[in-house]
């Protein structure tokens, strides 16, 4: 069975793995109005003239740089990919290949049918055109340049975004970039929306204050992941505030969104997933003692985000990851989810798994505290087999068969 690209979107962004307590960048799917009311950022420089080309005569080299993308994709051909993106657009080509590349290695690889339509451009500073883009019904804000008469994949580097602007709330440190004005404040919004959300689910809030960067280009912060769409690092010390980073709408990053339910709930939703990581590492078992299924299961869960999808083409496919994978020995090589940062594919079906791997705990194990009690059984036995024994009374064995019969039942 084939399905329209507006499924990969969701499965390509997954939130980041809470960093370890270093001030390293960590290696981890917001609203926009509809296509017609994509937001122009405010002016940084006057916009160029040198553009002499007609709308039309962009939206047609787009387009065909679309068609060349979507061929490329339904191709797995990288170089015909690498004829899309902007040579000169440095971490930005990265970032596009290592998309690619991530999905052409997943067990999803020849489920999607690729296709993209220019519905609208607008005109930004230094001759960039923002384009809304529909794909299978979801709206992208892609940004293009001309390159040797050729409109190609690009975005604006760390110098043309402006300066980072800072401003300080109750709960949070904002730092913004011009280049996003025109939906930095709602953001900001919807940050304070998705701390009410964990505070109510979770009934812990941290006491100090987070700091929020929201970034309006893959250049300004080249360091991250590929299928990073916002992500938590906590802090390095004491005394230094967590982080959150968010990229904004209309960014590659970003990805798409449904214009029905627009930009705003999509990025709520993540928004949602990476503080809750922010309150379990500070208000509960520190993130960094536990398994990492533990901590995307559970932001996965407070944010309700099943990845349902996925997780039962994976259960129709046979390719659920395992638990632990009893083949391998080498923590380095091993593909489970009870070493999950080290997976070299299948990234978005892992969070799927260990949502669902979570709701299991909480529907047949005594709740949220259920959870709680294996994430501090857990962080004495550092052993997942021993930590089910003094939580559950359960053996390992007990435990995935149960799991494995409860995903049948879920998802089928």
């Amino acid at each position: 069975m084939r399905f329209p690209f507006v499924m990969l979107i969701v499965f390509l962004l997954t939130a980041c793995a809470p960093a370890a307590p270093v001030a390293t960048t960590p290696a981890t799917t917001a609203e926009l109005p509809p296509a017609t009311a994509s937001p122009t950022p405010a002016a940084t420089a006057p916009v160029p003239t040198a553009v002499a080309a007609s709308d039309a005569q962009i939206e047609a080299s787009i387009q065909e740089t679309l068609d060349i993308y979507a061929q490329a994709w339904e191709d797995n051909d990288l170089a015909l990919l690498e004829q899309t993106i902007d040579p000169q657009s440095g971490a930005f080509r990265r970032l596009v290949k290592g998309r690619f590349e991530s999905f052409q290695e997943s067990a999803l690889s020849g489920t999607y049918q690729f296709s993209f339509t220019v519905d609208a451009i607008t005109p930004l500073d230094y001759d960039f055109v923002r384009a809304t883009v529909n794909s299978g019904g979801q709206v992208l804000g892609w940004t293009f340049r001309a390159v040797d008469k050729r409109w190609l994949l690009s975005e604006p580097s760390a110098t043309q975004v402006g300066k980072r602007v800072k401003q300080e709330t109750e709960h949070f440190v904002f730092q913004t970039y011009p280049w996003a004005d025109a939906v930095n404040s709602e953001i900001m919004e919807l940050m304070e929306q998705a701390r009410d959300v964990v505070v109510e689910r979770l009934g812990r809030s941290p006491e100090k204050q987070a700091q929020v960067t929201i970034l309006p280009s893959f250049t300004v912060d080249p360091s991250q992941g590929a299928s990073v769409l916002a992500f938590y690092n906590r802090g390095s010390r004491p005394s230094a505030p967590d982080q959150i980073t968010i990229y904004a709408p209309d960014t590659y990053a970003f990805g798409g969104y449904d214009p029905v339910d627009g930009w705003q709930a999509f990025l709520r939703q993540r928004l949602v997933h990476e503080y809750t990581h922010l309150v379990q590492d500070r208000s509960f078992t520190p993130i960094v003692r536990v398994p990492l299924w533990m901590t995307e299961g559970l932001a996965e869960y407070v944010s309700d985000s099943p990845r349902a999808g996925e997780v039962r083409l994976a259960i129709d496919r046979d390719a659920v990851i395992p638990l632990i994978d009893p083949t391998t020995t080498d923590p380095l090589r091993v593909q489970d989810l009870q070493h999950m940062g080290v997976l070299e594919r299948d990234t978005s079906l892992a969070y799927g798994l260990s949502y669902s791997l979570v709701a299991y705990i909480v529907e047949t194990h005594g709740g949220l505290e259920g959870f709680w009690q294996l994430a501090e059984a857990y962080d004495e036995q550092q052993k997942l087999p021993a930590a089910l024994e003094q939580a559950f009374d359960t053996s390992y064995e007990e435990f995935d068969t149960g799991w494995r019969a409860w995903l049948r039942k879920t998802y089928r």
